[in-house]
């Protein structure tokens, strides 16, 4: 299988323009507790949802998620998701 064409740039700067908007107003009431992994996927999801890749947007996001509450948990062992999730409600 072949890689797909990107989206033209007018298109792609747009949904990055949308998604840096959205994740700022985050950003700014949001708390300052986000693991080195989870921005590290962060990068990946914003690359993602630029070209349109919506279900590769969807698990990475899901990953974030993941990342963040493995890092800043403060358990000594790896959980799994749907217990992390749990204990978060």
């Amino acid at each position: 299988m072949e890689h797909l064409d990107p989206p033209p740039p007018d298109q792609w700067n747009k949904r990055r323009e949308w998604f840096e908007s959205f994740i700022f107003d985050y950003e700014e009431s949001g708390s300052y507790l986000v693991g080195e992994q989870a921005s590290a996927f962060i990068c990946e999801v914003q690359a993602c949802f630029c070209s349109g890749a919506w279900a590769a947007t969807i698990a990475l996001a899901f990953a974030v998620i993941e990342a963040n509450l493995q890092e800043t948990s403060g358990a000594s062992k790896k959980q799994r998701s749907i217990d992390l999730l749990r204990s978060y409600n």
